[in-house]
């Protein structure tokens, strides 16, 4: 049960034309660029990482990621009590991302009884 959250199968760009205007507040994505990515070397630049600045109370919205992959997008929204919507062209990813999700629920669930 992915309670607030959907996952899409299909082409990004065909079920965004399907969505309504406005519906989504944060797109998060990182582009299936397969052999190219390199993640073992990545250096954070900008911003504090340390940071422990209030922001204040959270704004509630849907996020969205166009290459869901593995759901960890989603984990995360879901995590911080956003709605998630994914979209997959890989049905064995999206069923990979509505398993992590529904994990991250259950586990969530748990920790509010």
């Amino acid at each position: 049960m992915l309670n607030n959250s959907t996952i899409h199968i299909g082409d990004c760009r065909d079920v965004m034309r399907t969505m309504e205007a406005g519906s989504v507040q944060c797109v998060v994505t990182s582009p299936p660029y397969f052999g190219l990515r390199d993640y073992g070397t990545a250096v954070w630049e900008g911003g504090d990482a340390g940071c422990e600045c209030d922001a204040g109370e959270p704004v509630p919205c849907t996020v969205c990621d166009i290459f869901s992959g593995a759901g960890t997008s989603g984990v995360v929204a879901v995590k911080h009590g956003r709605r998630y919507i994914g979209i997959e062209l890989n049905p064995d990813y999206a069923a990979m991302s509505e398993k992590r999700i529904s994990a991250k629920l259950d586990e969530s669930a748990l920790f509010r009884q």
